[in-house]
């Protein structure tokens, strides 16, 4: 076998392994994430990387930021999320926090979306610190992403208050290994409205409903 190929090989077993650690951390989140993060961590500073963890009001629940590389140049942020969706027991085949592997695919809650992005990047972690990088890669991973993104904002907080914050970020999100640049959103508004009846409440209603801006299809 190729020494590219076992190099290969090699990373995605040890990605494998990473990946049971992950999913064995029930972070629902109306759980707690900090014995996950508390694992990253732990991994993290085994090769010399301090990680930086920020805490909620609550301190139930935390975000982890961590760089490989130099700190006076922009670099690439790796961020994901590390909670999940509650996993019933009626429909699953396997544990859900007992990575299952079969027939060729891993089997378990949140191994796809998404603590198999963080296992990759836990994978990699020992060629990054490993090789000269001109530019830092920053590892993010925040809390409570399933329940409105709660924790996201922290992390985008703490990076833009650097000296020389990131220049991008890929969320390892699935995407079917496709490039996804930009997703729908959505804006919601309050109006108050302080004036004075002019005419009858039936016609005040049909009016204001003629006045309201209508969201275009094209």
């Amino acid at each position: 076998m190729p020494e590219a190929e076992k190099s290969t090989m090699s990373l995605l077993e040890n990605a494998k392994k990473h990946l049971k650690d992950l999913v064995a951390f029930d972070t629902t989140s109306r759980y707690s994430n900090r014995p996950l993060i508390d694992h990253m961590a732990a991994f993290l500073r085994g090769y010399g990387i301090e990680p930086v963890i920020l805490l909620d009001e609550t301190g139930e629940k935390a975000n982890l930021i961590a760089r490989i590389g130099p700190a006076d140049v922009p670099g690439v942020v790796l961020s994901g999320h590390t909670d999940v969706v509650p996993a019933l027991e009626k429909g699953w085949t396997s544990p859900p926090f007992d990575l299952t592997e079969r027939d060729g695919k891993l089997y378990g809650r949140g191994s796809c979306d998404m603590k198999g992005f963080a296992a990759c990047v836990m994978a990699m972690v020992p060629q990054l610190v490993a090789a000269k990088l001109e530019r830092p890669v920053w590892l993010c991973f925040s809390h409570d992403e399933e329940v409105g993104c709660l924790g996201a904002p922290a992390i985008a907080e703490w990076l833009a208050a650097l000296d020389v914050p990131p220049m991008l970020a890929i969320i390892g999100e699935p995407t079917d290994m496709k490039l996804v640049t930009g997703q729908k959103g959505k804006i919601a508004m309050r109006c108050h409205v302080h004036a004075r009846p002019a005419i009858p409440p039936s016609r005040r209603i049909m009016s204001m409903r003629s006045t309201m801006p209508r969201a275009s299809s094209r």
